[in-house]
């Protein structure tokens, strides 16, 4: 018995003993392997025992939390780059959209592109624009539509798009002349909201309604003097168009119940006045209008004329009862209080970058001081420069580059990734 227990002590300090000595080479293993990482990079994306990836292949780090797509890599805050099946492209090329081309899901896992497919053709070539959906979590993706374009995504699930008559665009159009609105889910069938062909962009969903754009109907178009004025429309699934008494779409309030944009256009569809509005989206009601003109001029190295200086813009934001909106070069603060509109603060960008034109600027962090957006920028001496993510203070009227945008060479498509539907 006693020789029983003095073998059961032996045996049980004999792997006390074994797993101290375990415990210090795993110390010593793992501070020799740091040291040696650090001297001789035992553990890059150039071999050793772990594939690891490289930071300059990562998306930037920006304070602005934007997600956005390079040619055919989606880069989203704090992810891994995604390489999606085709580029983002617009319906035709050289064609410059005022619409996102591409728009994410509520929930953030789905993201919808634009892009298109050549088709061939001389002396005019033709293409077909097509809609893609990516998972961001299998990576999967499908085909949601050809011959479309413009597309906006409820928080019910519900997609809407435009769907041309006819699939072939002619290089040279600005996109399909005729179509319809059509609205389906992820997987369901698709079905046609529009009563009649037309040349709509769908913006955005607000509430149970759709917000879509009719664009200017040149005389020499057939039908021309039969479609309804351009402008903002709200759409309901009966095909009633409500107008909204907007040119252009800039953002939804939070409840989805007022609608702020370019007040008018001039009769000749090519350039925007300097008045914004906002409107209730249910009954069209004009709630409270006004100039930036003076606003604008007011601002130091502004050049540019009134009527054209909202001609380059994006999709702005609105949280709480402040908004945001560009009028290149600048980015505009506004404050809403009841029926009342009134211009907060002006930052002029130029300050930070040389600046073609600005994308669409996302209220960031609490409150709604920051705003984050991307600048396509000139270079000084000419030609396209580096295109910068800049965070901008309202409070302080200051922007400062957080990042660079990484540009492909081969033609510098980019779209930041958002959702304008509200709520």
């Amino acid at each position: 018995m006693v020789a029983r227990s003095d073998a059961v002590g032996s045996a049980q300090h004999r792997r006390r003993l074994i797993a101290i000595a375990c415990a210090a080479l795993l110390g010593c293993t793992g501070i020799t392997l740091a040291i040696g990482n650090q001297i001789f990079g035992w553990f890059s994306s150039s071999g050793g025992w772990f594939s690891v990836e490289s930071p300059k292949s990562r998306a930037p780090v920006t304070k602005g939390e934007l997600a956005y797509i390079v040619e055919r890599t989606l880069y989203r805050p704090d992810k891994r780059p995604q390489l999606l099946a085709r580029p983002v492209l617009s319906a035709i090329p050289l064609n410059v959209s005022d619409n996102a081309l591409a728009v994410s899901s509520p929930d953030g896992r789905y993201v919808l592109y634009q892009t298109r497919r050549s088709l061939g053709g001389s002396p005019a070539p033709s293409y077909s624009p097509m809609l893609y959906v990516h998972d961001t979590i299998s990576r999967r993706e499908k085909v949601l539509a050809r011959g479309a374009e413009t597309a906006a995504w409820s928080r019910d699930g519900r997609i809407a798009y435009f769907k041309g008559d006819r699939e072939p665009y002619i290089a040279g159009r600005s996109g399909a002349d005729n179509g319809q609105v059509v609205v389906q889910t992820l997987n369901g069938a698709p079905s046609n909201w529009t009563r009649r062909s037309n040349g709509y962009d769908v913006l955005a969903w607000a509430g149970d309604e759709l917000l879509v754009e009719i664009r200017y109907c040149y005389l020499s178009s057939p039908g021309c003097r039969e479609q309804p004025g351009p402008g903002v429309y709200a759409l309901n699934r009966s095909g009633r168009l409500r107008p909204l008494n907007l040119a252009r779409l800039i953002a939804l309030s939070p409840d989805g119940r007022y609608a702020f944009g370019i007040a008018d256009r001039p009769m000749n569809g090519e350039q925007l006045s300097s008045r914004v509005r906002i409107s209730r989206v249910d009954t069209g009601e004009v709630i409270t209008t006004l100039s930036l003109a003076r606003p604008l001029k007011a601002l130091d190295s502004l050049s540019f004329a009134d009527t054209a200086s909202l001609s380059s813009f994006s999709y702005g934001s609105w949280r709480g009862n402040s908004i945001v909106m560009t009028s290149s070069p600048a980015l505009v603060f506004l404050k809403q209080r009841g029926r009342q509109l009134a211009v907060k603060s002006m930052i002029n960008i130029e300050q930070v970058a040389y600046v073609n034109w600005l994308d669409v600027p996302l209220f960031t962090g609490p409150g709604d001081d920051r705003v984050a957006l991307a600048v396509h920028a000139l270079a000084p001496e000419g030609g396209i420069g580096r295109q910068p993510v800049i965070s901008c203070s309202r409070s302080k009227r200051n922007c400062v580059r957080v990042a660079y945008l990484p540009r492909d060479r081969s033609t510098g498509t980019f779209t930041v990734v958002a959702n304008p539907s509200r709520p």
